[in-house]
């Protein structure tokens, strides 16, 4: 007995020297660059075929009846969801001190937003504001951010909707437009306070049955005339055209302009426009070879020349007016054979072909030319070039690899958007270049770029996270072109991550806590050894064809060394040896007479590993008894209510055997269901839960709540009443939440989202009491405090709109300055000069007020 207790005691220091070695490598010394990308070519699937793939996939997951619009659905449930928060605002909310109590009371907890707080995702549409030195960005995930040209104070305005898709952002006056490409959405919208509320435009009926905006630009006269350029469909002549709208309100209503019939002008590929943000109030339309100007008085149309393009692809087309006059450029797009620019240098009257960008674009936001220079010229495809000569030469900025340990001055890969700004005061131009690692700024023209993003938004978009269970500060994610990543450093519950490997991964599993881990890339599988430490990668090249973009794979539940992969329709062992990853194929073919389908999930029991379950892209269902080598079909999934499923996740019960959850595509079924014989029959169990997409689902010991990932928020099943509960509450955001998971450890659910990063939900715990010398003054936190020029402010609420005032000692205010602030997100700014003494510091808005003192040396 005595042997037997010294060896528990043994195991228990081996594993507590193992978690302090673990917390005092990445978190007492963070690490704090990101290292060079490993020798596997991640970039070479990159371009027009990875991104089709990619969206191919999640219109797949999205599955829908014929004629049900996913997008237009999912729009209206988050309007809807905006409007129950703003009544939970107006009804003082639901927290009591910093606990929440949700879902009819059965679920308490907290929120807590975790980062990553130093690696941006993608960045699009963005605009300057050069009185106030305000930038503003909207991020792939549909979120506004607001904050300065220094990379300072990056502040996210609406969390309570979710706009996707930004091609375009303007200010005029206190107002701001938007404008997205969303397909077959109402798709311009204002905020008249930045982005506190949203208010959608009328007018375009039409594109919204079937069609989506292409571009948009707004004239420089006194009504700020906006036009949009649209794909929709002609339902009298039958046929697909591209049309032109504009509106005198700033987007608030539309009419008709004028069209161009497919069948005669090209498709929409052929179409483009510019007009000078800061010249005279025309616009230039160019309709496959032809171009036109729109007059900005009466809106129209007239012919002005005819364009020698002999070369197809995407039209886009740009230019700059000064004193020079006016001069054009066409970029027309190929993926393949690069990309050729065509110029005028008098208003689009005459045209000669100038050089090829050796790059197919990213976007049609990825063209631009300087408002300032003639012949100042910008292109992003997957690198960003530029061209001081009308185009005839291009210049590589720099090759995406070599953003890896550059990250504050080399571009990243995926350039979605350029857009240069001039300050009509200064007569200076600032280029801001969107990547999908953040956003840089240039006050030279692209010569020199700054990364502006390198810490403070919060917009990583990941489809996947894992928290290494020996150490719960270390968390490890899979992230939308920014790579695989692992948290190096915790500072008040903010997390820092490494980019350990660029590229895109999902599914992240482990079966031994995280030492050993696997996930995948759209092309093969990876295992990371002792991936809390050194992180050693282990490679494997995907076998066979039909698998999904981002293939499902499961832990063994009894070798980490050692995953099971869903290779479309058959199922794989997959081995770490000495080089890589084997592959071994089982025999049983899930697809035989479905039809092209793909495995989608794969789960086993924890209560008997012997029981494994498969579901298919169409919701078919599987199950084994014997760890895969026999499978049984399901006959009590195929009703007319399960049609249109698409399965994406599967969770056994934790209590009972044979008790299955299962999630997917919920717009024209239930979203999620259940089977208490091992899948056998199903039944729906989706009361409260709205029509949209569940991506992932985890489960509490005892089965006592359910939580799913949905594409439009957070949620939680109560058995208890049977129903479904949004989770979000007041301080999480109405965002995509494409992953979840429970750590026992901390008893914590964590969630991936892609846009916001990872937030988590901390179940409720009694606290122990705090010490006398734990108690603040205030819950307004300043620090340094004594301070000199400098402070930081950080408050326990969302006030986008909050007024910071400084007090003499007398109580009269000094100073004040109006901020946007995130919950318990530092908020720097610099103070005026005082004198040495004792002031009283407030922050107010949104009917509360905090207060603290502040001194000054």
């Amino acid at each position: 007995m005595q042997k037997k207790i010294a060896f528990a005691i043994v195991l228990v220091t081996l594993a507590l020297t193992l978690a302090v070695m673990v917390y005092f490598m990445y978190f007492v010394h963070p690490q704090p660059d990101m290292p060079a990308p490993t020798d596997r070519p991640l970039k070479q699937e990159e371009g027009a075929e990875h991104n089709d793939a990619r969206e191919a996939w999640i219109e797949q997951m999205h599955r829908t009846a014929p004629g049900a619009n996913w997008r237009q659905m999912d729009r209206e449930l988050r309007l809807q969801l905006a409007a129950s928060r703003s009544e939970q605002y107006a009804l003082g909310g639901t927290r009591a001190d910093v606990w929440d109590t949700l879902a009819a009371g059965y679920a308490v907890g907290k929120w807590n937003e975790v980062g990553s707080f130093n690696t941006a995702g993608r960045v699009r549409a963005t605009e300057i504001d050069f009185q106030t030195g305000t930038v503003y960005a909207f991020s792939q995930g549909g979120n506004l951010w607001k904050g300065d040209l220094e990379g300072d104070n990056w502040t996210v305005i609406n969390d309570n909707f979710n706009v996707q898709s930004a091609i375009f952002l303007q200010k005029v006056g206190d107002e701001l437009v938007l404008v997205t490409n969303e397909w077959a959405v109402q798709s311009v919208y204002r905020t008249p306070d930045e982005g506190l509320s949203w208010t959608a435009c009328a007018g375009l009926e039409n594109m919204t049955a079937w069609g989506s905006i292409l571009e948009a630009d707004m004239l420089n006269n006194e009504e700020r005339t906006l036009y949009i350029l649209v794909q929709e469909w002609d339902y009298v002549d039958w046929g697909a055209v591209t049309a032109l709208y504009r509106s005198h309100d700033l987007g608030s209503t539309f009419e008709f302009v004028a069209n161009w019939r497919e069948d005669v002008y090209g498709n929409t590929e052929n179409f483009s426009m510019w007009a000078p943000r800061y010249g005279d109030d025309r616009l230039y339309v160019n309709a496959g070879n032809l171009l036109y100007t729109v007059d900005g008085a009466d809106g129209d149309t007239t012919y002005l020349a005819e364009i020698p393009v002999t070369t197809n692809g995407t039209h886009m087309l740009s230019g700059v007016q000064n004193t020079d006059g006016t001069s054009l450029y066409l970029a027309t797009a190929q993926y393949g054979d690069g990309t050729q620019i065509y110029r005028s240098s008098d208003a689009g009257l005459s045209w000669t072909e100038s050089g090829l960008v050796e790059s197919g674009a990213f976007s049609r936001g990825s063209f631009h030319s300087s408002q300032l220079e003639t012949g100042y010229l910008w292109f992003g495809g997957v690198n960003t070039f530029r061209s001081f000569n009308g185009g005839d030469t291009w210049t590589l900025v720099n090759e995406w690899w070599e953003y890896y340990g550059n990250e504050a001055s080399k571009l990243h890969a995926d350039i979605p958007f350029i857009m240069p700004f001039l300050d009509t005061i200064s007569n200076e131009e600032t280029l801001l270049i969107s990547t999908d690692g953040g956003l840089y700024a240039s006050d030279n023209y692209g010569l020199t770029n700054t990364n502006i993003t390198m810490e403070g938004m919060r917009n990583a978009q990941y489809y996947d996270l894992y928290t290494y269970r020996l150490v719960t500060d270390v968390i490890f994610a899979g992230a939308q072109d920014q790579g695989f990543q692992r948290s190096f450093s915790s500072v008040d519950d903010q997390y820092y991550f490494d980019q350990l490997i660029s590229g895109d991964y999902g599914h992240l599993v482990s079966s031994d806590g995280g030492d050993h881990l696997w996930t995948v890339y759209p092309g093969f599988a990876m295992m990371i050894n002792d991936a809390s430490g050194p992180a050693n990668m282990f490679f494997g090249d995907f076998v066979g064809s039909g698998y999904l973009w981002l293939p499902p794979i499961m832990e063994d539940p009894d070798d980490p060394e050692v995953c099971w992969w869903g290779g479309g329709d058959h199922l794989y062992k997959l081995k770490k040896n000495f080089s890589g990853i084997t592959y071994e194929q089982y025999d049983y073919d899930f697809d035989v007479g479905l039809g092209g389908t793909a495995i989608a999930a794969i789960a086993y029991s924890p209560i008997d590993h012997d029981h494994w379950y498969v579901m298919m892209s169409d919701g078919k269902f599987f199950h084994s008894d014997d760890r895969g080598i026999t499978w049984t079909k399901t006959i009590g999934f195929d009703g007319p209510d399960s049609h249109y499923f698409y399965g994406s996740s599967i969770v056994p019960s934790t209590t009972e055997l044979g008790k299955v959850y299962i999630g997917g595509s919920g717009y024209s079924n239930p979203p999620v269901w259940v089977s208490e014989d091992h899948g056998a029959n199903f039944v729906s169990m989706s009361f409260g839960l709205p029509s949209t997409l569940v991506y992932d689902m985890a489960i509490l010991p005892g089965d006592s709540m359910l939580f799913a990932a949905t594409e439009v928020a957070p949620y939680v099943y109560i058995p208890e009443t049977d129903t479904w509960y949004d989770l979000s509450g007041l301080d999480a955001p109405y965002q995509t939440y494409w992953a979840v998971e429970y750590v026992e450890e901390i008893k914590t659910v964590r969630f991936g989202t892609y846009g916001r990063g990872i937030f988590e939900w901390k179940l409720y715990e009694e606290e122990p009491p705090l010490s006398i010398s734990g108690i603040t003054s205030g819950s307004l936190q300043i620090f340094p405090n004594p301070a000199i020029d400098h402070i930081a402010v950080s408050i326990p609420d969302h006030i986008p709109n909050a007024t910071i005032t400084l007090y003499d000692r007398k109580g009269q205010a000094i100073w004040n300055t109006r901020a946007a602030l995130n919950r318990n997100i530092p908020y720097y700014l610099s103070l005026p000069g005082l004198p040495t003494g004792m002031y009283f510091a407030t922050v107010s808005g949104n009917n509360k007020t905090y207060t603290s003192k502040l001194i000054i040396n």
